[in-house]
């Protein structure tokens, strides 16, 4: 399963995230409304939501577009694909930073 179709999924199965700014905030209500005029019903679980999901996604690329350009929006592109020793991510910073 996409990895960023799973963790949208998670987070309407979480009601969203919490502690986001406010542009991230109305991303995330869009994204939610959007998502809830498409998919019917009411997924249980996050596998769930994420199938309804996909589905949705293959039917309508131009959705799936739609949506994950409104994910990048809520999480300010701060996100990490790939295989790493360690990854540090950060939304602000006022001072130095050092790694060793």
């Amino acid at each position: 399963m996409d990895p960023i179709t799973l963790a949208i999924a998670g987070a309407l199965g979480t009601g969203m995230a919490t502690g986001v700014g406010e542009r991230a905030g109305t991303a995330i209500a869009t994204l939610a409304g959007r998502v809830r005029q498409r998919i019917t019903g009411e997924p249980r679980t996050t596998e769930e939501m994420a199938e309804a999901l996909e589905a949705e996604f293959a039917r309508d690329p131009a959705f799936a577009k739609e949506i994950r350009s409104l994910w990048q929006q809520a999480n300010h592109g701060n996100s990490f694909n790939g295989t790493a020793q360690n990854v540090v991510q950060i939304t602000e910073n006022s001072g130095n930073i050092t790694f060793n």
